[in-house]
């Protein structure tokens, strides 16, 4: 039982302040011990709602249902009037009804879902592309899958399901697609993203998977199409840089990466640079190269 619990009879009086209230909300939607002091608390309104409706009802110890020994006492939030009759206040109306929009719309935040289910904790990222998804994107060293003939010491654990379920009942399809793409599960992950509302983030992560399957030409299209909607669109930038890399287009995939090292992310924007100097020196390499042969020619 955490110190929640003691505000219980505090909450159906209506006696904690705005901040408190909002945070014994939270609570309510995960704390079984105070649902059911809750419920029983509804029982109770409707038993004295019952009485008025009824005529005179006296207040006899025998008209309260028992309660278990280790609860605190119920008739704090009973209001007894003239007559007889015990009958719920307003504000004990109130926050009953604010205490059960708590319990029927709570869903899980994808805050609270475990940094591992997007490989968050891992020392390195096995994918060379970013994800649209913050809690998928931050920055880590790439390590990519050994070339060997047994990948599948190298293969992280499948997502797990609870989570999953959690995310799903939140409406967040995009953070279970990001789950699957850090994990290279591309038909998982566009099964998801497809379902997903329309979004640059959405277009942004379906072209990783165009890239990562070798269609070129559509990874760009798409990715183009992210940039002119939000040109500074940190995904979208780094991933047309791969995709004008793999296509041999190195000095504008250089470019590309300057750009995203111009955003100041950490970690992201260091190796942007060192990934741009890189593809100038290729590209630098490669006309030397291409004059040296010429001069053979010549």
């Amino acid at each position: 039982m955490s110190s929640q619990c003691d505000k219980l009879y505090l909450f159906l009086d209506g006696e904690l302040g705005p901040v408190d209230e909002e945070h014994f909300r939270h609570h309510l939607a995960r704390c079984e011990a105070c649902a059911t002091g809750l419920h029983e608390a509804m029982q109770l309104e409707m038993l004295s709602l019952y009485a008025l409706g009824e005529g005179e009802l006296t207040a006899k110890p025998a008209a309260v249902p028992p309660v278990k020994p280790e609860r605190a006492p119920r008739g704090r939030f009973l209001r007894v009037l003239p007559g007889g009759l015990h009958v719920a206040g307003a504000a004990l109306a109130l926050v009953l009804a604010a205490g059960l929009a708590a319990l029927v719309v709570y869903a899980p935040s994808p805050g609270a879902v475990p940094r591992e289910v997007w490989l968050a904790q891992a020392p390195t990222r096995m994918l060379e592309a970013r994800v649209a998804y913050a809690r998928a994107d931050g920055h880590r060293p790439f390590a990519p899958m050994r070339s060997t003939g047994d990948t599948s010491s190298d293969m992280p654990r499948p997502p797990p399901l609870r989570e999953l379920a959690d995310l799903e009942d939140a409406g967040d399809l995009h953070g279970i697609a990001a789950a699957y793409l850090v994990r290279k599960d591309w038909r998982q992950a566009s099964d998801f993203l497809r379902r997903s509302p329309p979004s640059p983030d959405r277009d942004s992560d379906l072209a990783v998977i165009m890239l990562e399957e070798g269609h070129l030409e559509e990874a760009l299209e798409l990715l183009e199409d992210v940039l002119r909607r939000v040109p500074t669109h940190p995904q979208a930038l780094w991933n047309r840089a791969l995709a004008l890399r793999d296509s041999g287009h190195t000095l504008p995939a250089a470019e590309a990466f300057e750009a995203v090292a111009k955003l100041g992310e950490p970690g992201w924007s260091e190796e942007a640079l060192i990934r741009a100097r890189a593809l100038r020196h290729e590209t630098q390499a490669r006309g030397r190269a291409w004059k040296a042969g010429l001069a053979v020619v010549d």
